[in-house]
């Protein structure tokens, strides 16, 4: 219930879905059940809104988003991932690690955010295995040579969608050093899914380490 509106059941007329096969073939906009509409005329003016200035704008999520998934499905079960002929499989945890569970307790990020799937993950994913970008160029044996940085990789859902589109020859998966137990599980659980001439690396990272991030440039691209 969200003030006097009961709210109705997420997906009560969509079809069922297999445990951990969502039907990413169907990307829709994933929205929030209820979205609050700003009327242009008072926002050009400045003036500060009365509740009753908000409508509300009738949405739902797609059938295939994670946003309410429960413990099982968030950290326990593998995510499967299947678009465009590929196939991923990824293992998800509360914690990748004690210090990843220290690090949840003393910050923001109580829910673990970088040890499981997310829509946007998912999302990015299905689009660089659907349309993936253009080869930077072409070896002489015909093998293409660009290389992908993956950044906060977290599952590597993103990474290794982007090492099985087949369009860099390297695909560097990084992300704090907490989370990376977790990450390299899930390269090397898909290694065998991966194109063989896809080279495939995790690396430990902290963004605001300057010379640690020159130094992952040097090493891979």
């Amino acid at each position: 219930r969200v003030g006097s509106t009961p709210l109705r059941p997420l997906h009560s007329d969509a079809p069922p879905v297999t445990p951990g096969e969502p039907r990413i073939s169907k990307l829709l906009p994933v929205t929030a059940s209820r979205r609050p509409t700003m009327p242009d005329d008072a926002a050009a003016r400045g003036q500060p809104l009365e509740p009753s200035a908000f409508t509300d704008a009738p949405a739902e999520l797609p059938d295939w988003s994670r946003t309410f998934c429960g413990y099982n499905e968030r950290f326990v079960a593998p995510f499967s991932f299947a678009v465009a002929g590929h196939r991923l499989s990824l293992t998800q945890s509360f914690v990748a690690s004690p210090a990843h569970q220290a690090e949840a307790r003393s910050s923001a990020d109580g829910l673990a955010t970088g040890s499981t799937v997310w829509d946007a993950g998912a999302v990015l994913g299905a689009m660089l295995l659907r349309q993936p970008p253009p080869t930077v160029g072409l070896s002489a044996c015909g093998g293409c040579e660009g290389a992908c940085l993956d950044l906060g990789s977290g599952t590597g859902i993103v990474g290794l969608a982007a090492a099985a589109s087949g369009a860099f020859a390297r695909v560097v998966l990084t992300d704090l050093p907490s989370v990376v137990s977790l990450l390299e599980a899930n390269a090397a659980r898909n290694a065998a899914r991966l194109p063989a001439s896809v080279r495939v690396s995790v690396e430990a990272v902290r963004w605001e380490d300057a010379g640690a991030t020159r130094r992952l440039l040097e090493r891979h691209l």
